[in-house]
């Protein structure tokens, strides 16, 4: 019973002696991204470069744009889209949650090289092949590729008039005005 009491005594000196420990936190780091080399080519250029099927960039061809779309909102799956002032491009990656390494509004480049373009629905995108189509480039070998750094501005949308539509605002940034949708049409794709 005595051997008990001690324990007690000691736990509960320990306890309120703890609570006096004054502890010294530091402020976290703020990460700053660079790289050490520029973009020598444009998105548009790049697309430019796709001839059909899957083509491989053997040039050491760099972009940078601006992530426009992310897997954030759960309507983009494994990919990112990234504009620049001349175009957009989807580039698949196998992994998840990439919105909390590629965030809307950051800056990215691109080391194409040893990449493939494809087309997957029509549109051109950025990857590496899977099954004789294009695909997205293996978690493990995203940083080999893709490079952020500070400097991102944020993306103006153009307006997208629904009368005639354009497909060079593909994989861009849009907005619509004076549209409008019946009540038959809410939760269905559009």
């Amino acid at each position: 019973m005595k051997y008990i009491k001690i324990m007690s005594l000691t736990l509960i000196s320990w306890i309120f002696l703890s609570a006096c420990i004054k502890y010294d936190f530091t402020d976290p780091d703020v990460k700053v991204y660079s790289v050490d080399f520029e973009a020598n080519t444009t998105i548009e250029d790049l697309i430019l470069m796709y001839q059909g099927g899957l083509t491989l960039i053997e040039d050491d061809v760099i972009i940078k744009g601006t992530v426009i779309a992310n897997d954030e909102s759960g309507n983009i799956y494994k990919e990112i889209i990234i504009q620049d002032s001349t175009a957009g491009i989807q580039i698949g990656l196998n992994a998840y949650e990439l919105n909390t390494k590629f965030a809307v509004g950051d800056l990215v480049y691109v080391k194409c090289k040893d990449l493939y373009l494809g087309q997957y629905g029509g549109v051109v995108k950025l990857g590496l092949p899977f099954e004789g189509e294009i695909g997205r480039i293996g978690e493990p070998s995203i940083d080999l590729y893709l490079f952020k750094s500070d400097g991102g501005i944020p993306i103006e949308p153009e307006l997208l008039d629904v009368t005639s539509p354009n497909l060079s605002l593909v994989n861009k940034l849009v907005v619509i005005n004076d549209v409008q949708f019946g009540l038959s049409a809410l939760g269905n794709t559009y």
